[in-house]
């Protein structure tokens, strides 16, 4: 409470109604006037207090840290923003002298002036803020005319408990359907990499196939060539050609290193998705 009390103290910012903000002006965490902001606080102090009493965790911010002025409060483990209002109430609107002075302009004019003038009443209203759209239950808590919000603080806290356990059974439903979606992702991503994997296994085989046809080819037409080669033309440089073409035979015939042979047949995910995507860059 006493982070949201000094900030009171040094408000300045109001809005269209006179009504001081706390917090970010977007969407601040209390929005009163300076005559209704003690009952406000101790409202939200008593509110607090019960939610504590409760066990639930309550952290009333710091009055030294202009950014963390309102309560972080967490409900079964679930933070929830808590936002503080006074309620407006409404009167007939009174023509200004300009209004009074226009009223023969013509209708769109008219109807650009407003039929009633709002002004803060002193009634507050606590707001739960950020709640899923999902959820059905009471969300704000009001003054009426009849009845006050002091004596109605237990419904309150029993409204945000079931607000928080909808929020968390909302939150955990979305990580079970992130869960599976994940999963889908991750099974649809090893069908598709297991495929390019296969082809590439079938593929590569062949290549080695090739190769090791090519490379006997090779040796037999070096086998060849040597029994039709003259003896007095078995010169150094034949002997170095015939050197290079044997060795380049070797090279190219897989079996000339079987250990290098053979390729993995299972791999996790990703090993697979690593694999393919080396691939991919490097066809």
């Amino acid at each position: 409470m006493r982070a949201i009390d000094v900030a009171l103290d040094k408000a300045t910012e109001k809005d269209g109604y006179g009504r001081l903000l706390v917090g970010d002006s977007w969407s601040p965490s209390v929005r009163v006037t300076r005559k209704a902001s003690r009952r406000a606080l101790l409202r939200l102090d008593s509110l607090l207090k019960g939610l504590a009493e409760r066990g639930h965790q309550v952290d009333r911010g710091d009055p030294y840290r202009p950014n963390v002025r309102e309560p972080a409060i967490w409900v079964h483990g679930e933070k929830l923003t808590l936002r503080i209002e006074e309620k407006l109430d409404s009167t007939p609107h009174v023509l200004t002298a300009e209004e009074r002075r226009n009223q023969d302009e013509p209708l769109w004019y008219h109807s650009r002036i407003p039929k009633h003038d709002h002004f803060p009443c002193g009634r507050l209203s606590f707001r739960l803020d950020n709640i899923k759209y999902t959820y059905k239950g009471t969300k704000v808590w009001s003054d009426s005319k009849v009845r006050s919000l002091d004596g109605r603080l237990g419904i309150v806290i029993l409204g945000m408990e079931t607000a928080a356990q909808a929020v968390k059974e909302h939150r955990i439903e979305q990580e079970r359907l992130e869960r599976e979606r994940e999963a889908e992702q991750r099974r649809r991503a090893r069908k598709h990499n297991l495929s390019v994997y296969s082809k590439w296994l079938a593929d590569d085989l062949e290549r080695m196939v090739n190769d090791r046809i090519r490379a006997n080819r090779i040796r037999e037409f070096l086998q060849a060539f040597k029994a039709k080669l003259p003896s007095e033309a078995r010169d150094t440089k034949t002997a170095e050609w015939i050197s290079a073409v044997a060795e380049f035979a070797d090279c190219l015939d897989p079996l000339s290193k079987p250990e290098r042979m053979a390729r993995p047949i299972e791999m996790s995910d990703d090993e697979l998705a690593e694999f393919v995507e080396r691939l991919e860059k490097h066809p």
